[in-house]
């Protein structure tokens, strides 16, 4: 959590293992309605995935975007 009114969730987690980390944002944001929250994890399903060395993007800027990326994981739900 980044304060009381931010809750982050990391999409990897919530398509690794939707019910564990829907339960974990229940919990963050103070709701105890389990049955909805496991009913919607049946909807989540893994990311295509891409080969960003196509993509001719900048070295710099990539490592910029993936420390961003891995801080803004750490302060998610999903973390372990």
């Amino acid at each position: 959590c980044l304060d009381g009114n931010v809750v982050l969730v990391s999409y990897d987690a919530l398509c690794a293992d939707p019910a564990f980390t829907l339960r974990r944002v229940g919990e963050a944001i103070g709701i105890d309605e389990s049955r909805g929250l496991a009913a919607a994890a049946g909807r989540f399903r893994a990311p295509t995935g891409y080969d960003a060395d196509g993509l001719n993007v900048d070295g710099k800027l990539l490592d910029r975007g993936s420390a961003l990326h891995r801080e803004l994981l750490a302060r998610s739900i999903g973390a372990r």
